[in-house]
């Protein structure tokens, strides 16, 4: 079937992915509701943390938004590894961003690390008047 040769090819690709091709590739199966298989998913998984210092606010929350929606259970380690890297540019995630973070850890089960929880708190009380209403309640509700 496509999806067999889709995920096929993505195998034998995945090692070439960027960034974004691995957060695109996420979200589209998020949305459309797909599910890889474990060892699939896992994969996809480990080429988005050995490449996680490449990207950037809008993919890695992206990732982590689109996992969520799968409510795909990552070893904690690696989602430690993640929200580190994002604890190590917080300034860059805007209002959105963490936003999808946030909703991202909550369905997948995680209570992330107190040095992240504590970045989060700084970087939402300095901007927490830019953010959109909307914004303001995803946050809390993740």
């Amino acid at each position: 079937t496509f999806w067999l040769a889709w995920f096929g090819n993505g195998r034998r690709k995945i090692s070439s992915f960027r960034p974004q091709a691995l957060a695109n590739s996420l979200h589209c199966l998020s949305k459309m509701k797909r599910r890889p298989a474990a060892d699939d998913l896992r994969m996809w998984v480990d080429a988005i943390s050995n490449s996680r210092g490449h990207f950037n606010p809008s993919e890695l929350s992206s990732v982590i938004f689109s996992l969520g929606r799968m409510r795909y259970r990552a070893q904690p380690a690696v989602l430690d590894q993640l929200c580190n890297t994002i604890v190590h540019s917080m300034d860059l995630y805007n209002g959105q961003h963490i936003a999808n973070v946030l909703f991202g850890l909550a369905r997948m089960g995680f209570c992330p690390n107190e040095e992240f929880r504590k970045a989060w708190m700084q970087r939402g009380y300095s901007t927490i008047t830019k953010f959109e209403n909307l914004t303001v309640a995803q946050s809390l509700w993740a």
